[in-house]
């Protein structure tokens, strides 16, 4: 089982994830990054099936952080996501929560769950939203850089 604290020690390393997450996941056929939603399949009317899975930054994140991908048929439930990528449920619906806020600009929920002291004199500058995300991700890595220099 994976556990996420021990995993990425710190909140430059959920965010590097998610930077890295992101940029893997927009280059899949079968995913498209849709930040509404944690996970849902696409339905192709055309093929008669779920074929596209949809995922936010939270989503591309645990996929990276695990090394698995979700699939169409597999990303509904968070129990499931969280046993299909070899996570406790608990941590793994604290995190998805955290890394969604985080996406919005908002580091709070990220820092209490690594139980670490929010970094000070840096704020975020991002905002992950359908449409713009690709272009926040350079403010993303400035502020992981800024994080890194206070160890955090």
């Amino acid at each position: 089982m994976i556990n996420i604290k021990e995993t990425l020690k710190v909140p430059s390393a959920a965010l590097q994830a998610m930077v890295d997450g992101l940029r893997e996941q927009d280059e899949r056929k079968d995913f498209k990054v849709d930040m509404g939603t944690f996970g849902a399949p696409l339905f192709s009317a055309r093929r008669g099936r779920a074929d596209i899975c949809l995922g936010c930054a939270a989503t591309c994140t645990v996929q990276k952080i695990a090394g698995k991908n979700l699939t169409a048929d597999i990303i509904s439930h968070r129990e499931y996501r969280a046993e299909v990528l070899g996570f406790d449920h608990t941590e793994f619906a604290a995190f998805e929560r955290a890394m969604d806020q985080t996406r919005c600009g908002s580091v709070t929920e990220l820092f209490d769950f690594f139980v670490v002291p929010q970094a000070k004199d840096v704020r975020p500058s991002f905002r992950l939203l359908n449409g713009t995300w690709r272009g926040q991700l350079r403010k993303v890595e400035a502020y992981i850089k800024e994080l890194q220099a206070q160890g955090l």
